[in-house]
C-alpha cells in the first residue's frame, strides 16, 4: 500500500515503481475554480482497478462539485485505458436518469437502457428507453415508455387520432385503450396544453403513460413511430 500525491490530488493504493497506481487504489483530486464572488471545489474521486497509471479493469469514477449533489456525474463499470469501455452505468449530473448498457470510449455503443428517474410518481422503472447506441446517440429500433406525455406533444395524437377514427382494425392493432379516449385525451391537451388532470370517460385512475416503437438515426425519430396509451393503477 503507497500514498502519493499528485497535481491537485492523492492516490492512496498498489503501486509500481515510479509512483504509477497498479492494481486497486483511490485517486481524490480536487481542483479549485474561482469566480468573481464565490469559488467552485471541482472534484474526482475513482476507487477501482489500475494498470501502470490508467484506469483499468472494474472501478467508479465520480465527478462533480463538492457537496452538490446535483452537479454530481458517477460512471461505473468495466474500464479500459482511462475509458469506461465494456458495460457500465452513468448516472447523470442531476441524479435524473441512469443509462445502463455498453460503452466504447465513454460514449453509449451497443445495447443499452435510459432509465428517466425523476417523471414518475409510481415506478421510475416504467420511464425508459431501451435500444441501441451508436457514439452516444439512438440508432435502430427503441422502445420507449413517458409518463404524462412528458416527451410528447400535440401534434403525436392528432396524429394518432387521424389514423384511429373510424377504423376498428388499426385501433386494435395498435393497442389504444379507444378512439373516443384518444379524442378526448386530443381535446384536453390542446385545451390545458398538459396531460395533468386527464381522466378517460371509462372510469380508470392512475398514471397516464405512452409506449412508443420507432426507429431512430443519429438520436432523432425517423419515420412513423406507434404508440399507444396505458394507466398505471394507483
Amino acid at each position: 500500500m503507497k500514498s502519493f500525491k499528485f497535481k491537485n490530488g492523492t492516490y492512496t493504493g498498489q503501486a509500481k515503481s515510479k509512483n504509477l497506481p497498479h492494481g486497486k487504489g483511490k485517486l481524490d483530486v480536487k481542483k479549485i475554480i474561482n469566480k468573481r464572488t464565490y469559488s467552485i471545489v471541482k472534484t474526482k474521486f475513482y476507487s477501482g482497478n489500475w494498470v501502470k497509471g490508467k484506469m483499468h479493469g472494474k472501478g467508479e469514477l465520480r465527478i462533480g462539485e463538492l457537496d452538490a449533489i446535483d452537479h454530481l456525474e458517477i460512471y461505473s463499470g468495466n474500464w479500459k485505458n482511462n475509458f469506461l469501455e465494456g458495460r457500465g452505468q452513468y448516472i447523470n449530473g442531476n441524479l435524473e436518469t441512469k443509462y445502463l448498457g455498453h460503452f466504447e470510449k465513454n460514449k453509449r455503443n451497443g445495447k443499452g437502457i435510459v432509465f428517466d428517474m425523476h417523471y414518475s410518481k409510481i415506478d421510475p422503472q416504467l420511464n425508459k428507453c431501451i435500444g441501441n447506441w451508436k457514439n452516444g446517440s439512438l440508432e435502430g429500433e427503441a422502445t420507449y415508455i413517458d409518463p404524462l406525455f412528458e416527451h410528447q406533444d400535440c401534434v403525436v395524437v392528432e396524429k394518432l387520432f387521424k389514423k384511429l377514427k373510424g377504423k376498428e382494425k388499426i385501433e386494435k392493432k395498435l393497442g389504444m385503450t379507444s378512439a373516443e379516449d384518444l379524442y378526448d385525451l386530443n381535446v384536453y391537451l390542446n385545451k390545458h396544453g398538459t396531460i395533468k388532470g386527464f381522466e378517460p370517460n371509462n372510469g380508470e385512475k392512475g398514471e397516464i403513460y405512452a409506449e412508443g416503437k420507432g426507429v431512430f438515426k443519429s438520436g432523432m425519430r425517423a419515420g412513423l413511430h406507434i404508440n399507444k396509451i396505458f394507466y398505471y393503477d394507483i
